[in-house]
């Protein structure tokens, strides 16, 4: 969480600058903000815990030294993977996320066989990140229009300035965005018990992170053409990239998560096992919420996009808010975990189509049919994905 806002979101402000030298000097402010507030981080929690408040806390200093690496490395790797997002280099980041996938998976298994502790993870985390970094940096440095010049620091403050939206609302708005994923375990654990925010975690691990890794890949792409078909004024291919994305976005989502919503609980008990079987009810609960969030996701580009910061940050605040009130509320009126779920998800499935219905105003596209449209397709997949459970249940 501190990894993504570590650079102040001025990485995000790389994708909005019109030449190269101006993408190259904001890759190189967010760089600085990174090392800088990292730093800062690290102080600050080393005077607190030798402060006497904390003097029974047994935190060493070498963990702090850890939690600084990974919250830098981490940091350096999204914003070098927006900048080349910037040069078009597509394939090369999705090979550095490949490398990274492997690397951590041998970095985890080697050192899980050397000293098996929660620390290993931390650094296979740190270490296939790096790892991660270097090829990126290395593949940057031969580009053509990778500039290498020094910089006036007048220039790079002008910039800061200029830019000064992007950490003035989408700090908060990433900061919420990541701790509402965070809240609802923290909340099941809290409120009923470490088994239903386990079989919830498990719901999340096995549909929502492998969607939003889908989604994330498209996004990159769809922020860069967005971004330049809007800096030049193109608005037919600016409305037209929207409206084709969130038509492929939806017709890509839609088939998998209707098949989890019809079958997910007998397909989490074959795979995982009998014990997972709530989390696959779970998962049928949560899907509608699932599809929606996987089809926005990398339409929020739009607000980075057309400068609309602020309103991210509106329905950051309206999402972190409604999921913490419908998970309070169910427990108090029903203290049901079931029921629970399917309030959080029918209030996400309200609020998200609320924002797609505002992205797809920034495109000109007709926002009663285009939501109508989408409820209908995901009622009429899952009718023909439900046939053969019903034709089941009839004669059985």
């Amino acid at each position: 969480m501190i990894g993504a806002i570590a650079n102040f979101k001025y990485d995000m402000a790389i994708m909005n600058e019109t030449d190269h030298r101006q993408s190259k000097g904001t890759y190189i402010l967010s760089n600085f903000f990174t090392i800088t507030s990292s730093i800062g981080i690290f102080l600050l929690a080393l005077f607190f815990l030798k402060s006497e408040l904390f003097k029974n806390n047994h935190i060493d200093l070498f963990f702090l030294f850890l939690l600084l690496f990974s919250i830098i490395i981490y940091s350096l790797v999204i914003t070098i993977n927006v900048y080349m997002n910037k040069l078009e280099l597509f394939k090369k980041m999705a090979r550095g996320q490949m490398l990274y996938g492997i690397s951590y998976g041998l970095f985890a298994m080697s050192l899980g066989l050397i000293s098996p502790s929660g620390l290993s993870l931390i650094y296979s985390f740190i270490l296939s990140h790096l790892v991660q970094l270097i090829y990126l940096y290395f593949i940057l440095k031969k580009q053509p229009n990778y500039i290498e010049h020094n910089w006036d620091i007048s220039l790079l403050i002008q910039q800061a300035k200029t830019n000064i939206a992007y950490p003035k609302f989408n700090i908060l708005s990433t900061f919420l965005n990541s701790a509402s994923s965070q809240l609802p375990i923290v909340m099941f654990a809290f409120l009923y018990s470490s088994e239903i925010a386990g079989q919830y975690s498990m719901t999340v691990r096995i549909v929502s992170i492998p969607i939003a890794l889908v989604g994330a890949a498209i996004g990159n792409v769809f922020f860069k053409y967005a971004t330049d078909y809007y800096k030049s004024n193109n608005e037919q291919k600016f409305n037209t990239l929207v409206s084709s994305t969130f038509k492929y976005l939806l017709l890509i989502g839609s088939i998998p998560l209707c098949i989890i919503m019809v079958y997910g609980n007998d397909l989490f008990r074959i795979v995982l096992g009998s014990n997972w079987e709530t989390a696959g009810e779970f998962a049928q609960l949560l899907s509608p919420l699932f599809l929606l969030t996987f089809v926005s996701s990398p339409l929020t580009h739009l607000f980075n996009v057309v400068s609309k910061q602020k309103y991210n940050l509106v329905f950051n605040i309206i999402f972190f808010v409604t999921k913490i009130s419908s998970l309070l509320l169910t427990y108090t009126i029903y203290n049901d975990p079931y029921i629970a779920v399917l309030v959080y998800s029918l209030s996400g499935v309200l609020i998200v189509l609320g924002l797609n219905s505002y992205l797809l105003r920034i495109a000109k596209i007709s926002i009663l049919k285009t939501n109508l449209r989408t409820i209908g397709i995901f009622m009429l997949v899952t009718f023909f994905i439900s046939i053969p459970k019903i034709i089941i249940y009839f004669i059985y």
